[in-house]
């Protein structure tokens, strides 16, 4: 498994995906390494000087140095879509990652597998789906 980083994350890019959706790509240090299926978990700021964390599937391939792509949906009342999708070009957040332990086995990698997902659910498989192929075309 790859190094559980802490680090400031920049906003790079932000995309209008659907009037609820957007993408993010995020800066990551140099040294950040992750396998498909992994997540970045963001600190999110409240009032009062509390914050909360929250977790986002990482949408890019691994060979995507420096940053990462991030699908994130808002979510009427919540914290982080209120944070999120209030973001400019150049702000930062405070980032752990990468995290966690849906990845694709060596020995799956050359089975036909089938993958299921609705909305922003889609971005670990998206990871996955062009982590293993040479069309990486439409990543």
């Amino acid at each position: 498994m790859n190094k559980i980083l802490r680090f400031e994350s920049e906003v790079l890019e932000i995309r209008n995906l659907t009037p609820t959706v957007k993408h993010f790509r995020m800066s990551v240090p140099e040294e950040f390494s992750f396998e498909p299926g992994q997540y970045v978990n963001y600190s999110i700021p409240l009032e009062g000087g509390k914050s909360v964390r929250r977790a986002y599937s990482i949408a890019s391939i691994p060979e995507q140095k420096g940053s990462v792509d991030l699908c994130i949906k808002y979510v009427e009342g919540g914290p982080a879509s209120k944070l999120f999708f209030s973001l400019k070009g150049g702000e930062k957040l405070n980032a752990i990652g990468p995290i966690g332990h849906f990845i694709l086995k060596e020995t799956s990698q050359d089975k036909d597998i089938v993958f299921i997902a609705t909305g922003t659910g889609i971005a670990p498989f998206r990871s996955m789906r062009f982590a293993n192929t040479s069309d990486r075309s439409r990543s």
